[in-house]
């Protein structure tokens, strides 16, 4: 799952919950760089799933 799945379901109407389960049990590869982050934003992906999607990349780092 990449930033762009997440901006299609969103897009798509699909609940934060839904998204969130998703990614914490998909292979990833997140950018939650700051201009990604701001691209998510204005694509109008809620903080919550922001969050999420930054302690996931944060989970693989360690």
């Amino acid at each position: 799952m990449s930033n762009a799945h997440v901006r299609e379901l969103v897009a798509s109407g699909v609940e934060d919950a839904a998204i969130i389960a998703r990614l914490t049990t998909s292979e990833t590869c997140f950018d939650v760089s700051s201009a990604a982050m701001l691209s998510l934003i204005n694509a109008g992906v809620s903080p919550q799933v922001i969050h999420a999607m930054a302690e996931v990349v944060r989970r693989e780092e360690h």
